[in-house]
């Protein structure tokens, strides 16, 4: 009973169950490039402020409190919820919300809600297939107590006031995070599973990596095409100091003559967080915490194959990594003992990854602990980074000169206090270009849309 009390505690740690804590953060990261750090930092209870962006309008989504990530498709944008929903026999859901009038949101319904199960991440694509026509949202489930679902949901959001679920696919662990990318006429489905390595060994069972590749072409009946892990397949250490209980390998200890990995003091371990696509649909960027950036060649989705590894950061813990032609940017999600900074990448050879630079807001450099000033999910869009930063709002970084990346704007919505009134400071947790404009979702406040004055 102990160990599977320390195990539950562990894995809703690290997949994010716990809310963000602020902690005062130390010096500069020692393994920091060039950088230009933000020239409009104000205070995370001071009200809204912006530098080049304004706001068109605002949804509270009901004023759940509950938001997590978020994806625009067409005029719909897709609001998923997270910590609430652990404890609940309903929980919120993925909320659909109307923004073809960007100055009036509209929540029109949700959908995806099931007892003790999180709903943080999703994607919404179009397709015109033999086997499905419409649009077509996948879902990452993750189970946070008795009666909890694992896996993704498929639904149909054509009629986005009336979505319908298509299939449910379960998997040996939480979908953390998911990304959809194209082959030719196949459509697949790229599943961060935190941890998977380690809890599908528990039982006996083969191990199953990180990361999951499943053929979703028919929505019906995905089919699993392989996985990939750090251990099994990557060939470094895995896991975490928390399973001391399991000994190695399952604590992070490397294989013989391998590297030290796990570091740190904000939850050391290595897990597959986050991953995306490139254009193409051959190359997967996985982020995988203390391990770093990990490149795979995924042209076979059969046989995906490791082509770099690149640690990054003292702290580790690297959250998300996205790429658009020679550059890519990675994020540090670390709230202790420093806050974490974003990182841009040279990717032209992608067995060999180069870090460039990186950026971090002034907030990010210093000791405050009146917000989480640590960055979270990035956005390529050619030239320009965009960086949701929890209590620093959105930030906007011209990358047009990689050594030295220059912020250009930044939006910092008003305070809002979480669920338990402890912290009154805005919380960033997503953000989307699409339209042409630039959405976010606030973790407390609700969905805010922007315009970017350039």
């Amino acid at each position: 009973m102990r160990r599977t009390v320390v195990l539950a505690a562990v894995v809703a740690l690290a997949v994010g169950l716990i809310a963000p804590a602020a902690y005062p953060a130390a010096t500069a990261d020692p393994l920091d490039l060039r950088h230009r750090s933000a020239q409009g930092a104000v205070a995370a209870t001071e009200g809204a402020s912006g530098l080049n962006m304004t706001l068109l309008g605002w949804s509270d989504l009901a004023g759940s409190g509950n938001n997590a990530d978020l994806w625009v498709h067409g005029d719909r944008a897709y609001v998923g919820s997270w910590f609430l929903d652990c404890g609940s026999p309903s929980g919120a859901g993925v909320r659909i919300v109307d923004v073809s009038d960007p100055t009036a949101p509209q929540l029109l319904s949700s959908f995806a809600h099931y007892r003790n199960t999180r709903t943080e991440d999703m994607v919404v694509v179009t397709m015109d297939g033999p086997h499905f026509r419409g649009e077509l949202a996948v879902v990452g489930l993750q189970s946070c107590g008795p009666g909890g679902r694992d896996g993704i949901d498929l639904w149909n959001v054509t009629d986005s006031t009336r979505p319908r679920r298509i299939a449910h696919f379960p998997t040996v662990q939480g979908v953390h995070e998911l990304s959809l990318t194209r082959q030719g006429d196949r459509l697949l489905g790229l599943l961060a599973l935190p941890f998977a390595e380690v809890f599908s060994q528990l039982g006996g069972g083969p191990a199953v990596g990180d990361l999951l590749i499943v053929d979703l072409t028919n929505p019906r009946r995905p089919v699993t095409l392989s996985d990939w892990g750090g251990g099994k397949d990557g060939g470094f250490a895995f896991g975490s100091p928390f399973f001391g209980d399991l000994g190695a390998p399952f604590d992070c200890t490397p294989p013989p003559g391998g590297e030290v990995l796990c570091r740190g003091n904000d939850f050391p371990g290595v897990l597959l967080h986050s991953v995306s696509a490139s254009a193409d649909g051959n190359t997967a960027y996985l982020s995988y915490w203390d391990a770093g950036l990990v490149v795979v060649n995924i042209s076979d989705p059969s046989n995906p194959v490791m082509l770099s590894q690149t640690e990054a950061g003292a702290e580790g813990n690297m959250h998300s990594a996205v790429a658009e032609g020679t550059v890519a940017v990675t994020t540090d999600e670390d709230f202790l003992p420093r806050w974490g900074f974003a990182r841009f990448w040279n990717i032209s050879d992608p067995a060999a990854p180069r870090q460039v630079s990186s950026f971090a807001t002034a907030n990010a450099r210093s000791l405050r602990t009146d917000g989480d000033f640590s960055v979270h999910n990035p956005v390529l869009d050619g030239n320009l980074a965009y960086l949701s930063w929890y209590s620093d709002g959105v930030r906007v970084v011209d990358t047009s000169r990689l050594n030295r990346p220059q912020e250009v704007a930044y939006y910092v919505p008003d305070p809002v206090p979480d669920p338990f009134g402890v912290l009154a400071a805005p919380n960033v947790w997503g953000v989307v270009v699409e339209n042409g404009l630039v959405y976010l979702s606030d973790m407390n406040a609700g969905l805010y849309i922007l315009r970017l004055d350039l």
